[in-house]
């Protein structure tokens, strides 16, 4: 029994040991990701600053099938105000599953911010970079930083999201570049329609 004791309280310790270092790791977390593209920044552009163009080359959108997710768009077609907004149905707590996709600032041709916002979480930033390279071809960069503040789950969350994001982010700038290339015309000729509309 003392055994048992002794044994609850060295874990109790090693809990508030692993909670207290949580508070001096990173607070903040970066991820990157960067591919080149066979189009021009205009056309790459096109397609980025439109949340009506995400789901063409999102890396979750086949996933998320599974879990009955809709999709409405707000705002204005692209630019500053545009927004796309996911909601799961075939689970009980949507989790990650429910959220928004807010553009915050675009700069035509150079890139496009948005703000990932999600129920009781810190907003999240993505950004699309776009480099003009040689030859009406482009390079596109896409980041993501996020802010844990306080929270020392999100935290230690922090030391794996390079390697739980990094992948996603690489498959939807393949998808990206297959969508771009493989269009004859132009990109907002190609705008998929939404499962659900607002205004």
């Amino acid at each position: 029994m003392r055994v048992m004791k002794y044994m609850a309280l060295a874990l109790a310790f090693l809990l508030l040991v692993a909670y207290l270092a949580g508070y001096f790791l990173p607070d903040k977390a970066h991820v990157e990701r960067s591919i080149d593209i066979n189009r021009s920044p205009a056309d790459v552009f096109a397609v980025l600053n439109s949340p009506q163009q995400f789901n063409r080359w999102s890396p979750w959108y086949e996933a998320n099938k599974k879990f009955g997710t809709t999709y409405s768009y707000h705002g204005p077609d692209n630019g500053v105000g545009a927004s796309i907004r996911w909601q799961a149905a075939n689970i009980v707590s949507a989790g990650d599953h429910r959220g928004e996709m807010k553009i915050t600032a675009s700069r035509p041709h150079e890139s496009v911010v948005y703000a990932l916002l999600f129920e009781n979480r810190e907003p999240a930033i993505t950004r699309f970079d776009i480099k003009a390279l040689p030859g009406n071809r482009s390079r596109v960069t896409w980041s993501y930083d996020a802010n844990f503040g306080n929270s020392v789950i999100g935290r230690y969350f922090g030391l794996i999201l390079d390697r739980a994001v990094g992948p996603d982010y690489e498959a939807g700038l393949r998808n990206l570049r297959t969508v771009l290339e493989d269009s004859a015309e132009s990109p907002d000729d190609k705008a998929p329609a939404a499962e659900t509309t607002a205004g």
